[in-house]
Formats: structure tokens, sequence, C-alpha cells
């Protein structure tokens, strides 16, 4: 047996083999899988930092220290030889960790430490796994390697509206003094006040006296409380709303009614307007559904007035671009398409005390209580102090630009007297009365020699139906408007998270790892890249996107509001002639001006032709048909789809010189993220890991990073080794990964401008039935799923350049084939966000419920019930019989009670709940998930012989992810997967530490 060591210095090229270093006979070599992405990642531990480098290892290494400190790049190469004739194999190759480097002098030599990391780019990838990059770059780290562009980074999507449904909801303003309080007084039988109800000193008249309603303020309007004085007439005209209470969109204009002194309701103005149509409010099909339920009361004006009776209210609802549009179209009746007609012209019936709507006149008097018995009974004909009324309307309403909406309400009398109309806004209750009992003939009680308490509630009206069912009273008058609003579609970049994720690698290792995925590949004529895949993954059409990008922003905003300055010299197709160059004058912060009349292509120069300095930006504007097709000059790289173009007439694309030969497009807001924060967010939506593997598509001795589902990780399939009578096997239970409480769904989501009650990519929060643990696992995504979110981004799209609160926030989008980008269409969009997705038929059990607009959400497939179900195989093994795992919901935000069924690719088999148990047995077995756990939350650790040929089996290609085979005294055989093992390469025996496979 014989081993031969290289030591590789790459920054001057020099290889030299070297003396064996001291310290090789206590090396093991070992390999861990990843206790959070599941993959292996180390081939080697940490013994090979005890190697003591002497001779001429001690001047390569201490030379490249010396010139490069501790970026310097020095590797290691071990080969093994097990016989005179065999020839070398690579046990391993590993690369110094300098940021360890130890060099020791003395009389007995001198020699190096230094720490040495796995070689295969390991160090580095882990080392910046958390930086975070633009995605739109093409220089790596080293500010030399160039990568190629990646259409799919950076590629426009086409965002589908989602509905918001708008609420505008008024009631009666109070001005904070709650009910209305009304005072009863008491008058002696000339009607003379005794008691005035406000504050005078109170005393008691000799019977008869009557009692009766004093409403504050008599024969004003007192619009601070909304109570209204209706003179002069049978005809006065008014609208109840002076200040209007709205949520989620605006507000309702109104305003006090005009008190006309008219005969008819043509002399009132716009003051009785509610509700004006909004143009910048996309209105779906320019729908409204107006609601309003107003109850009120009517009483005496005047104390001293005679009876009163009141027949009804008529009630006009009418639309127009004005009040004198509206009623003059008074005799038009509503119906879809008009413009300035009658909505509904009906009556708002009195309603006595009982209950009952009225058809006739109902008598006012000025008094409550004519008499009452030593009972409390009335002993004579029950008098009206006042008559309630009610308008309840309910219907949908078509508006066009500019249009408004008019309530009208005029009372009909008998005669021309004044009355007070107040509006409920909850109920209104009498303020302290004192009374006298009496008897029928009116002369005062001997059962009674002192006043009574009387406190009664004037409730808002309950109608009595022909039927005898009641129709129960508002807590409060109220107009309601709602609308469904649908933004006209956008566009938007983004980022395929397959390629985001390579090239996240790809620039912080200098190409030397790149990322594949079967989940997130794509197959076809539009594979994902660098490498595509067999067909497209369960996930392979999801991308990444920022608030920023979808809300429209570009870097040629901040020039337009004066930044920089432009020149007015237009520019040929090609940018060839040096004379571009002679006219950009950097000093200035000018930008070259290209302006393009029609079509045709722009040529990015080599900078031999026209050397413009780094930093140096070309404003692309067409002014005419196109499109413009933007294509590098040879050896030029352009950081950009290829084969970008403009997007037709009066559009622009800003190119920013970032390196020699080196352009980016920057038309668009960056996209900066790190895959450390992309790998943990797809973790918490899609149980995903991650691992090393060699790059057998390049084949050059290049590894790749693999992001699949965790399962990927664990071939039941495969056995690696047969481990017979193992002498002494130890199991423990591994209670630290047995889970109580389980967090998921999303950290943020828009509960704000619109509809947060009907978000459903919220947070989630379940718990098992394991009732000694306290562990949880918390996997809330920290990206953006709201549709509702994404909506009121994009709905900011080129509006302005303030700042919005989704701004730098990451979005994740579930995209679907744009069946409408063909050949005939080249502007569509190649994807555009996944609507609905959810089975949506007549049958009963598939119908979408609880979602306010099933066909226009967003993101249904990784709502927080089905990224639960992902993760649950994972949390079932908690218990020890994992059939009966399950997931209990305990608590969440927004709507969770959503439900429904994904309609292809879903991963169960009948529509779920966002708050309902989940169990095993709701896992599609034909989906692309396993159903069961894969192994018992357990720890099993033996001692077993191995040689290097088992040794080298077990690292050879994906084989590590298989299961080890054991017994214990001819027992049966039960199996594990590695979870370390460590390999005495001298004593030939295997430290095993297992999880046993179910």
């Amino acid at each position: 047996m014989a081993f031969r060591f290289t030591l590789h210095n790459t920054a001057g090229s020099i290889s030299t083999v070297i003396d064996e270093p001291v310290g090789m006979d206590k090396v093991s070599l070992h390999m861990k899988r990843d206790d959070n992405y599941h993959g292996f990642l180390d081939a080697v531990d940490d013994s090979l930092g005890t190697f003591q480098f002497y001779g001429d290892a001690y001047t390569l290494l201490r030379d490249a220290y010396n010139t490069d400190g501790v970026d310097a790049d020095v590797r290691l190469t071990i080969e093994f030889q097990c016989a005179d004739t065999a020839v070398y194999d690579t046990l391993y190759v590993g690369k110094f960790s300098f940021e360890q480097y130890k060099e020791i002098k003395g009389a007995s030599g001198c020699y190096i430490e230094c720490a040495i990391e796995n070689g295969n780019d390991l160090l580095t990838f882990r080392s910046r796994m958390n930086q975070k990059l633009s995605l739109d770059s093409i220089k790596c780290f080293d500010i030399e390697t160039a990568l190629s562009n990646y259409k799919a980074l950076g590629e426009d999507v086409k965002l589908n509206p989602k509905m918001v449904r708008f609420l505008n909801y008024a009631t009666i303003d109070t001005s904070g003094e709650g009910s209305k309080i009304f005072a009863a007084a008491v008058r002696d039988a000339n009607n003379t006040p005794q008691y005035d109800g406000i504050g005078a000193a109170r005393y008691y008249p000799t019977p008869p006296y009557y009692s009766f309603f004093d409403v504050f303020q008599d024969n004003i309007t007192d619009t601070s409380n909304n109570e209204f004085l209706l003179q002069h007439g049978s005809n006065s005209c008014i609208t109840p709303y002076t200040h209007i209470r709205s949520s989620e969109f605006g507000e309702f204009p109104g305003g006090v009614g005009d008190q006309a002194n008219d005969t008819d309701i043509g002399g009132l103005s716009d003051a009785n307007e509610i509700f004006q149509y909004t143009p910048d409010i996309p209105f779906q099909n320019n729908t409204i559904h107006v609601d309003i339920d107003i109850s009120g009361a009517v009483f005496l004006s005047n104390q001293n007035d005679s009876d009163l009776s009141v027949d009804h209210i008529d009630v006009y609802l009418l639309k127009g671009l004005t009040w004198q549009d509206a009623q003059s179209h008074r005799t038009v009746p509503y119906s879809k398409g008009k413009r300035g007609c009658l909505i509904e012209e009906t009556y708002a019936y009195m309603v006595d005390s009982d209950g009952y709507q009225r058809s006739g006149f109902v008598t006012l008097y000025n008094h409550i209580i004519e008499g009452l018995d030593t009972h409390g009974n009335a002993p004579g004909p029950a008098r009206a102090d006042y008559c309630m009324f009610r308008y309840i309307f309910s219907k949908d309403i078509e508006f066009f630009p500019g249009e408004k909406l008019f309530l009208v309400f005029q009372i009909q009398k008998s005669e021309d007297r004044d009355v007070h109309v107040v509006f409920f806004s909850s109920d209104y209750t009498y303020r302290n009365t004192f009374y006298y009992v009496t008897n029928g003939d009116g002369t005062r009680s001997t059962d009674f020699t002192v006043p009574q308490l009387v406190t009664q509630d004037l409730h808002a009206p309950t109608i009595l139906t022909g039927s005898g069912a009641r129709l129960a009273p508002p807590p409060a008058s109220f107009i309601k408007l709602t609308f469904d609003s649908e933004y006209k579609a956008t566009n938007a970049p983004v980022y395929m998270v397959n390629e985001a994720l390579s090239r996240a690698v790809e620039l912080t290792t200098n190409d030397s790892l790149r990322v594949y995925s079967d989940y997130f590949g794509r197959a076809g004529a539009r594979h994902s890249l660098p490498y595509g895949t067999p067909v497209t993954g369960p996930a392979g059409l999801t991308a990444l996107s920022n608030g920023l990008l979808l809300r429209g922003y570009s870097p040629l905003q901040t020039y337009y509001m004066g930044v920089g300055q432009f020149q007015s010299r237009e520019i040929s197709y090609s940018l060839t002639p040096i004379s571009v160059a002679d006219d950009y004058s950097p000093n200035m912060g000018s930008i070259i001006f290209a302006n393009f009349a029609s079509g045709g292509i722009i040529l990015i120069p080599d900078d031999t032709l026209a050397p413009f300095p780094v930093g140096a930006q070309i404003l692309i504007q067409q002014s005419g048909p196109g499109p413009a097709y933007i294509l590098p000059d040879t050896g030029v790289a352009l950081s950009a789809p290829a084969g970008i173009q403009t997007r037709g007439r009066n559009t622009q694309l800003l190119l920013t010189k970032v390196g020699d030969k080196s352009w980016m497009l920057s038309d668009h807001a960056p996209m900066f993220v790190s895959f450390q924060e992309m790998i943990e967010a797809l973790n918490c939506i899609h149980a995903v890991g991650f691992g090393l593997e060699y790059d057998t598509i390049r084949n050059d001795g290049h590894y790749l990073v693999r992001v699949e589902p965790i399962s990927y990780f664990y071939d039941h399939a495969l056995t690696l080794m047969q481990c017979d009578n193992v002498e002494t096997l130890e199991r423990d239970a591994s209670a630290g990964d047995a889970i109580s409480i389980f967090k998921t769904g999303y950290t943020k989501w828009e509960a704000e401008e619109a509809n947060g009650l009907d978000e459903f990519l919220s947070k989630r929060e379940y718990r098992t039935t394991l009732r000694t643990l306290r562990k949880t696992l918390d996997r809330q995504c920290k990206y953006v799923a709201s549709g509702y979110a994404i909506e009121v981004t994009r709905r900011k799209y080129g509006t302005s350049t303030t700042d919005w609160r989704y701004d730098n926030d990451i979005f994740v989008l579930c995209l679907a084939e744009n069946t409408a980008a063909d050949a005939d269409h080249p502007d569509e969009p190649a994807y555009m966000s996944e609507s609905g997705g959810m089975i949506n038929n007549t049958a009963a059990s598939n119908i979408p419920t609880g979602i306010l607009s099933p066909d226009t959400v967003y993101n249904y497939r990784i709502s927080p019930a089905r990224n639960a179900l992902r993760w649950l195989p994972y949390i079932a093994n908690s218990y020890q019989n994992w059939a009966d795992g399950k997931l209990v919901f305990t608590a969440g935000d927004g709507n969770y009670i959503a439900q429904g069924q994904v309609a292809t690719g879903a991963i169960e088999h009948s529509p779920v709940n966002e708050s309902q148990t989940l169990t095993l047995d709701m896992l599609d077995t034909a989906g692309p998930l396993i159903t069961a756990p894969l192994y018992r939350n357990e720890v099993v650790k033996f001692k077993y012989p191995m040689s290097y040929e088992q040794w080298r089996h077990i690292n050879t290609d994906n084989n590590k992810y298989g299961r080890i085979k054991y017994n214990v005294n001819d027992g049966p055989y039960e199996y594990g997967y590695i979870l370390d093992l460590k390999y005495d390469l001298f004593g030939g025996m295997a430290e095993f530490t297992l999880r046993p496979a179910i």
C-alpha cells in the first residue's frame, strides 16, 4: 500500500510531488449528511489539519502565503496504490484553508500546519452561499470569468389580472356621541312645561300631565348628529350622510342635502351625490354592487304643534354626470348600458310600534304616554309620538366614467308643517324621564305618590312581512358599495428558479460549480439552463421577482428625473463608428442617445472600434415601428437575454458598460439574492435539499450542486454494504428531531390595501398529537407569495417613483405556459402567471369554497396547507406508529378556510381545506411526492470492518444515498441511511451512524 502526495499552486500553475506529511497515519476518511439539507458535502474530516509539511511542501506553502495571503489557492491531491503493479487511485483532493495557516520554525526544523477543506470548490461555495449578488451579472467574483446569458434570467412574463373586491362602507357619523339621546319632558294640563328635559329644576305638576319627546335644538338642522329638519311643505328633500366613514378605497363625497322649498326634487344639486365613478379604479365591467339599508324616525319639530299625519317617504336613487343630468332622466328606467337614468323610485313606508308597515297615513302626536294604570298598561288608545321608516336596496349597477350616484328622501305629510327626521346610527334612547301614573279618568292614582323613572329604547324597526316573518333591523343604517376590480395584464421580468440557483453558484465559484435539478428543471424547446431535464419538473415553472420589477421600475426613471443628460445626436443602426465614442462626454455625465425610427439591428461594439469607458451608457429609443434587435459584436459579452429587442414604438433600453467588452442591460431594476436565501425559501415551500455530486454532464472533474426534494437523498432501492452480526449496536431515540409544533406559510402577506381577510397565502401553525415534546419546526417562508401583494404592487406599474413597502421584497410566482405566445404573436411572453390552477367544475366536491375569486388566485399550488403536506412525511416519523401521523391545525392568519384542489400536478387527491387536520392518506400516490416517511427518528451506531474498495464504492457517484444492511446475533436484517461515516484507512475499521429506514 503506497501513497503519493502532490501540491498544486493554481496561481503559478506549479505542481510538486512532496514527501508524505507527518500525521498521515491519523487520517480517517469521513462523509457526513447535512442536518438541514440532507445532501453530502464534506468527504474528509478535519484531522487533515494536523498535517505537518516539511521540505518542498513547506517552501511552496510559505511562498503562496507570502504572495497571496489568505487568498492563496493551493490544492493537495492524495493518491492511493493498493499494490506495486496497480495504478494510483485518487483518494482525495483538498484545498488549503490559509485563514488557518500556521508556520513553525525551530532548531528541529521548519514546518507548516494548515487546515484542508474539500477541494471540489466546496470551501468557496460554502463561504459565499449567503453573499447577495445580481442575477443579471455575467462576470464572476474573479472579475475575469464570463458566463453565458440565460434567457430565463430577467425574461418578461405576463402577469394576469387578479380580481380584487373593494368595499366602501358608510354609516351615520355621530361625531363620537354614540346614540342620539332624546329627552322626555313633562307638561301640565295646560301644556305648560314643568320640566324641560335638559337640566332645569324638576317639579311635578297637578295631573293630568303629558310626557313627550323633546328633540334637542328644535327648528334647526343638527348636522353634527345627522338630525335634519324638513321644513316648509310636503316635498322637502334630504340625503342622510354628512360625514362618511368608508374603508379600503377612498371616501364617499357625501354632503348635507338641499332643504328645497319645492314640490319637486328638481331644485336639488350635487350635494345629494353619494358616489362618483373614478376611472383610475379599474372596475370589472364597470359594475358596482350597491347595498343600502337606512332606517330612521320622524318626529314633530315643534312641541306646541297639534297632531300631524305622515304617510310615507319617497326615495329616489338615480345616476348621471350631474344632478341636473340625473333628474332630467327620471323617466328613463335603469338598464345596462344606460347613462343618466332612474335606478329606483319607491316608498319608505312608515312602521308602527308593532312593526307593521303602514300603507296609509300615520298620525304623529306630541306625547309618549297618555296614561298608565297601576300595572303600567295604557288605559286608553295608544298614541304615536314617532313613526319609523326603512329603505332597503341591493343590486348591481353599471357605471361609466364621471357618473355619480344620487339618493334623495322626500317626505309626504298631511299639511305644510315642520318635522324632524333622524337616521339611525344605533339604538336611540330616552333620557331618564319622571312621570306620574294616572288613572283612566286622568286623576292621579292613590297607589303612587312619587313619580316613577322611565327608560325606554327606540330601536330601528323590525318589519313584519305578510307571512309573519320579521325582517330584522340593521345594527346601523348604512350605504355599501362593492365592486370587483381587474387591472389590465402587465409584463414583468422574472428569474426562473433553476437558472437563478445556478447563476448564484456560478458567480460565487467562478463557474466551477453549477446547479442541476430535476425538480426545478424544464424540458423541451425552452429547456432550463445550464442543464435541461428529461421532463419539466413539478416546480419547473417557478420564478422569482421583486417589487420594483413587478411595478415596472426602471433606472430610466432616475435619469428622466434629471440625473442624466442626453445627447441629441442620432446614431446609425450599427454602433461601430469611432465617432460614437468621440461624442461621449464622461465628464458631463452624458448618455449616448440612439434614436431609431424603424426596426433594425443594434450592434454593441468591440472596444477596438469604440473604446467606451467603463460606466458608459447607451440609451436606445425607438420612435417608430420595429422591433430593433440588440446583438453583441464578436467577443463582446452582453448580460441580457440573447436576441433582446425593443418593445415597440416609444420604448427604450439602457445599456451600461460594466467591464472590458462587457455590457449589461439596465432597463429594469436589479435582482439581488443569495443562494442561501433562495434555498431556505424553497426548502420552506417544497421541502427540498441539496448536495454535492460529480458533474457527469461536463465530465471534466467539476462537481455540481444537486437541488431536489429531500426524498431524493434517501435511495430505498440501493443497498451499499451488508454488515453481518454486528458486535455491538447502539440505538438511540433521536428525540431532538421529533416535532411538536410546525409553522408554515409566509411571514409577509398583503393585509392593508385590499381583501387581506381573503388572502390564504399567509401564516399557519399545526401541532402533532405527541404530548411530551416541545420542539418547533419553523418553515415559514420569507419570500412573498400573496396574490394580493402581487396585485397591489403591479397596479403601481409605472405610476410613480415613490417608495413602496414591497419594493425590495422577493416574490415567488407559479407560472404556466402562455398559449398565446407563438410565431404570429412574438410580443407575447412565453410564460404567464398561473391563474386559478384549481379544479372548478359542477361537481359540488370540486367547487372551490371560501375564496373570493377562485379563477384569478395566484400560487394556489404552494398554499400553506400544501407546503405542510410536502413536509408531513418528514414530520410523521415523529410518531412511533407513523401511519397515524397527523398535523392538527391550531392557528392561522388571513383566510384559513379556503378550500380547493390543484388541477394539474397536484400533491393531494381531493380538495384540501387550509385549516383541516392533515394526514398522510391525503397525499396522491400518483403525485410527485413521497406519501410515507423514509426513516425513523432514531440513530443507530456501530463499528464494522471495511475495505478501501468498499469505501470507494460507497463514495462513488450517488451511492452514498443508499442503505446499509445490518443485523445483530444472526437476527433479522435491518436497513439504515448514512448520517455519518468515518473510515480508518490504516486500521480498516468504519464507524457508522445511521438513520433506521422504514
